[in-house]
C-alpha cells in the first residue's frame, strides 16, 4: 500500500509541475516511475524556450518603440515646417494682392488710357484740319 500511495504521489506531482505529465514520464524496471528528472529537463526546456521568447519579445518591442519615437520626432518636425509653409503662404497671398493688379483692373485702366488716346487723337486730327 505505501508503494501505491509513492507512486500516486510520484504521478500526483508529475500532473501538477507540468503540462500532461501522464505522458511525459517514462516506466523504469520494476515499476517505479522516474519523473523527477525528466520533469526537470521539460520544465527547463520550457523555461528555456520563454525566455528565448521573452528575449525576442524584448528586442521586437524594443525597437518598435524607437520606431515609434523616431516617428513621432518627424512628424512633429514635419508639423512645424508645415505651420512655417502655412505662414509664408499667408504672407505671399497678402504680398500678391497688394503689389500686383488684377486683370480686370488693368483692362479697366487699359480702356481708360485707350479713350484718353483717341481724345488726344481727335484734338489732333482736328487742328490738322484746322491749319
Amino acid at each position: 500500500m505505501a508503494w501505491d500511495r509513492d507512486v500516486a504521489h510520484w504521478m500526483w506531482d508529475c500532473y501538477r509541475t507540468a503540462v500532461d505529465r501522464a505522458n511525459d514520464c517514462c516506466r523504469v524496471g520494476n515499476g517505479w516511475f522516474d519523473c523527477n528528472m525528466h520533469s526537470r529537463s521539460i520544465m527547463s526546456e520550457i523555461i528555456n524556450i520563454s525566455n528565448i521568447i521573452n528575449a525576442l519579445l524584448f528586442v521586437v518591442m524594443t525597437l518598435g518603440g524607437w520606431w515609434l519615437k523616431h516617428l513621432q520626432e518627424k512628424l512633429e518636425q514635419l508639423t512645424a515646417t508645415n505651420a512655417v509653409q502655412d505662414q509664408k503662404i499667408q504672407e505671399m497671398a497678402l504680398s500678391v494682392e497688394r503689389e500686383f493688379i488684377r486683370k480686370t483692373e488693368l483692362s479697366e485702366r487699359l480702356e481708360q488710357i485707350s479713350r484718353q488716346l483717341e481724345r488726344i487723337e481727335n484734338k489732333l486730327e482736328n487742328k490738322v484740319d484746322k491749319s
